[in-house]
């Protein structure tokens, strides 16, 4: 006897049921105990991985692991053509795994996925506004000021002038032959190249150089540039044999 007859040889039989049926019956019901047994191991894998992605993850990666344990439940449930849906309920709403869901379903899967996804824009938010963020400076520290130039002031002329010193005085001053002197430079009408003298020019003219004239593009800021230019416009340039007080100099 073969395992199949020996299966129907048990089949519960009644005199108004003839063998087809009794076989379509028995079909039925092994056909959805096999479902419902996959239906609750799906389940219990789903809550396994999403009880793992808690326990071994911060809430954020374990927010964005949970979701792809939807997508792959859900993925998987496409290939396999079953359901886990009614058992993961309580999870997320079914539709995420594969079954037919009605659109208040989706509607309560999107607001649910709402938090996650926000938290995580928030968070990477906040880390690229920190990594945008200048650090903090503290310009009583000597060496500050002297790299950045604010040993006279801040900003301004007062500061242009310490940075036209360090930048500009060793060629640009009255000891040097065949150099422009840049004493009086904005009643001047012209710059040698034929341009016009205003802010703009003299500023692309000290960034781009010229021919015997260092560029400095890479070396000064805009902030450099216009303290250095507002120098050159109200207060340059002094005699070298009397040349800028120390402004922390204080006569006692």
């Amino acid at each position: 006897m073969s395992r199949r007859e020996m299966r129907m040889a048990f089949l519960p039989r009644r005199c108004d049921r003839d063998w087809s049926s009794a076989c379509a019956s028995y079909s039925t019901r092994h056909r959805d105990r096999m479902d419902r047994a996959r239906r609750l191991n799906g389940a219990r894998k789903t809550e396994h991985l999403a009880d793992q992605c808690s326990a071994d993850f911060e809430p954020l990666a374990a927010g964005l692991l949970f979701l792809y344990c939807m997508i792959a439940a859900r993925e998987y449930d496409c290939r396999s053509k079953t359901s886990y849906a009614p058992a993961a309920a309580r999870l997320l709403p079914g539709w995420i795994f594969g079954n037919d869901a009605s659109m208040n379903s989706i509607k309560a899967t999107a607001i649910l996925a709402m938090p996650v996804l926000a938290a995580a824009a928030a968070m990477a938010a906040n880390v690229f506004a920190q990594e945008a963020k200048a650090p903090a400076k503290d310009y009583n520290q000597r060496a500050l000021e002297i790299y950045e130039f604010r040993k006279a002031a801040a900003s301004g002329p007062e500061r242009g002038q310490e940075i036209f010193y360090y930048k500009c005085w060793f060629c640009h001053n009255e000891f040097v032959q065949g150099i422009p002197q840049l004493t009086g430079l904005y009643e001047k009408p012209n710059l040698l190249s034929g341009e016009s003298v205003n802010d703009d020019t003299v500023k692309e003219k000290i960034r781009n150089g010229g021919a015997g004239m260092a560029a400095y593009k890479y070396t000064l800021s805009d902030a450099d540039l216009n303290d250095l230019v507002s120098y050159l416009r109200e207060k340059c340039c002094w005699d070298s044999d009397t040349p800028p007080l120390n402004p922390r100099y204080r006569m006692r």
